[in-house]
């Protein structure tokens, strides 16, 4: 299976760098989110099923 995704990879790279920030540093945008629903917010923006980053609120 060969997925096209409609983001550049320097986005990709962006988002990364930023939850590996919050990771790192135990913090978070999103109180009221849990794990599994960045990683959905994640994978639907790359699949371009939403249009916002998930680090843009």
């Amino acid at each position: 299976m060969n997925i096209q995704l409609p983001v550049t990879e320097s986005e990709v790279h962006e988002l990364l760098a930023w939850s590996e920030e919050h990771v790192d540093g135990g913090t978070t945008d999103h109180e009221s989110g849990t794990y599994e629903e960045g990683v959905c917010d994640a994978i639907r923006w790359m699949m371009g099923l939403i249009h916002s980053r998930p680090d843009e609120v």
